[in-house]
Parts: structure tokens; C-alpha cells; sequence
């Protein structure tokens, strides 16, 4: 590093290195506020702030475009277009955030520079200039890397939260018809799979449903009416459960991590109070739990919902047990 050279502090940050190699991030550096602001050793750290804030709205922006778009091909409902429209719209606001980035921790790279030592990066010489390149390698591939996982993790939050799941509306159509046909739906084989995390099941009324296996993982349960309903082994981690009546219901192995059962009734339900050992729940009302192999719904399964001859039909193994026409 060169001892002797003058203090240039005050100077304008220039694309320099990366201006080199890629001319024609010029435009882009502009936008960004490169060589429209002039910035010292006291203010550049606020310098590299506002390129990490530029780069972090880009990613969310990034983000929910490629949502929004993964949502409408979903809508369209073709699936031979539905890989070339993700891999097209992946490739077009993934480029932009790939430049957007690199300016940024160019610009940063210098601003850090002139925190250190004073002077313009450039004006530096020769000897830090693979140091630069190594830097900048390797920041851009983390932060690449880190922008898959915040896409992957934050897409799928965002689908679930917002109810984007069409699934979903599938699974609404049929509680809406009622028990009947909800309780055909859902054992019509042995893949249940049902999903409900984060929707609005509020002040609904159940009354014989089959949610066995069906997880309920931060839906709105408020004042909801689960009343001889099945829900074995079903997944209510962070569910809001607020005056949500379990009556008559089966709930063992039901998992209630976190939910918040403030106010709730066990009333006649038939469970295990280590099923909520994690809840927030008035232990009053674990006193009212019932042994599970008292309850209707003890054993029961899907094949309970079908004759001996037609789960013979479609090959599945049936044991002796009574059919739905006399145990449903």
C-alpha cells in the first residue's frame, strides 16, 4: 500500500474496478447513487448502509415477483408451461438483483476502503486489486446463496400466510357442503395430506368431521366448535385457539406446541394432557380429559368409510372391523 498518498476523502464513488470488467453497469451505478453523492470518511459508513438497504429491497422485490408470477401459473392451471413460464420469470428478475448486487458491494467494498485508510481505492495501485476481486467473489456467491434460501423459505411463507394454496380452496368447497362430504373426501384413500396452516377456520362449527392427521399449524381457531370431531394426531402448533370447544373430540397424539388455548374447553374430550405440555392452557381443563380408548373415534381409520368389497376391489388390506354404515 502506497505511504505517501494524498487524502482523498472527499471523493465520488466510481465504479472503478467493476467500470473495467463491465462497462455497462454504468447506467445501473447511477441509479444506485454512484458519483451523485460525495462521500467522506465520517459519512461512509452511511454509504454502505444505503447499498445493503438498496440491495435488500431488491431481493424482496425479487422475491414477491417470482411469487406473484408462480401464483398466476398455478391459476392458468397448464401444467406444460407452468416450468418454462417459472424458469423465464426466474431468469428475468434474477439477472437484474445479480447486477444490482455486485454494484453494490463494489461501491461497499470502496466505502469500507475509504473508512480504513482515507484514501480512494484506486489510487491504491495494483496490490489489493485481486483482494478486491476475491472480496467481491466471494460476498456475491454468499449473498446469492442466501437470497435462494430467503426465496425458497419466504415464498412458501408467504403462499401459506396469504392462503395462496389452491388446495386449499379445494378443502374449503368441501367443509362448506358439510360433514358428509367432507368426511368422504378425505378418506377416499390413505393420503390425507390436508393442510390448514395459517387460514381463518373461526367460529365454524364441526360436528363429526374427520381431521384426522389434518394440521392446523397457525390457523385462527377462535371460538371455533370441534364437537365429536377425529382429530388424532392432528397438528395445531401456534394455532390460536381462543374459546375453541373440543367437545366429545378425539385428540390423541394431537400436537398443540405453542397453540394459545385461552379460554378453551375440554369439556368430554377424550385425550392425553402431555399432548399439552407445550400449550398455553388453563390446567383446569386437562382435568376434564377423558381416556382415549373410551371415545367412538379410538382406532378408527379411513377404511372405516368403505365396504370390505371395495377396499378388496382397489387392493388394500382390510382387517375385521366394523364398516361406516354401523360404526359412523
Amino acid at each position: 500500500m502506497k505511504r505517501n498518498q494524498p487524502d482523498l476523502s472527499q471523493h465520488e464513488v466510481s465504479l472503478g474496478l467493476l467500470a473495467s470488467i463491465f462497462p455497462q453497469l454504468a447506467p445501473l451505478a447511477r441509479f444506485m447513487g454512484v458519483g451523485n453523492v460525495t462521500y467522506t470518511r465520517s459519512t461512509a459508513f452511511i454509504g454502505i448502509l444505503k447499498q445493503l438497504f438498496l440491495v435488500a429491497v431488491a431481493s424482496i422485490i425479487f422475491s414477491l415477483a417470482i411469487t406473484a408470477i408462480d401464483y398466476l401459473n398455478k391459476l392458468i392451471g397448464i401444467p406444460e408451461l407452468e416450468k418454462s413460464i417459472s424458469k423465464l420469470s426466474g431468469t428475468l428478475f434474477a439477472l437484474p438483483l445479480m447486477l444490482f448486487t455486485l454494484v453494490a458491494l463494489n461501491n461497499a467494498f470502496d466505502l469500507f476502503y475509504l473508512i480504513l485508510t482515507g484514501h480512494q481505492f484506486n489510487a491504491a495501485g495494483e496490490e489489493l486489486r485481486s483482494v478486491k476481486i476475491l472480496v467481491l467473489a466471494a460476498s456475491f456467491v454468499g449473498s446469492m446463496a442466501l437470497g435462494v434460501v430467503l426465496w425458497v423459505n419466504g415464498g412458501s411463507y408467504l403462499e401459506k400466510r396469504m392462503g395462496l394454496h389452491k388446495e386449499q380452496k379445494e378443502y374449503f368447497s368441501y367443509l362448506d357442503q358439510g360433514c358428509d362430504a367432507w368426511n368422504s373426501y378425505i378418506t377416499a384413500g390413505p393420503q390425507h395430506n390436508i393442510d390448514f396452516s395459517y387460514t381463518d377456520l373461526s367460529n365454524r362449527n364441526f360436528n363429526g368431521f374427520f381431521f384426522k392427521y389434518v394440521t392446523f399449524k397457525y390457523a385462527n381457531l377462535t371460538g371455533t366448535v370441534f364437537e365429536d370431531c377425529n382429530l388424532q394426531s392432528a397438528w395445531f402448533e401456534g394455532a390460536i385457539c381462543q374459546k375453541t370447544s373440543f367437545k366429545e373430540s378425539y385428540l390423541r397424539m394431537a400436537d398443540f406446541t405453542e397453540a394459545d388455548l385461552t379460554d378453551a374447553s375440554l369439556e368430554g374430550a377424550y385425550g392425553e394432557k402431555e399432548d399439552f405440555k407445550r400449550a398455553n392452557i388453563d390446567l383446569r381443563e386437562l382435568e376434564k380429559l377423558r381416556s382415549p380408548v373410551d371415545s367412538r373415534w379410538h382406532n378408527s381409520s379411513w377404511q372405516d368409510y368403505h365396504s370390505p368389497e371395495w377396499l378388496r376391489e382397489k387392493g388394500y388390506y382390510i382387517e375385521s372391523k366394523p364398516t361406516a354404515e354401523s360404526q359412523f
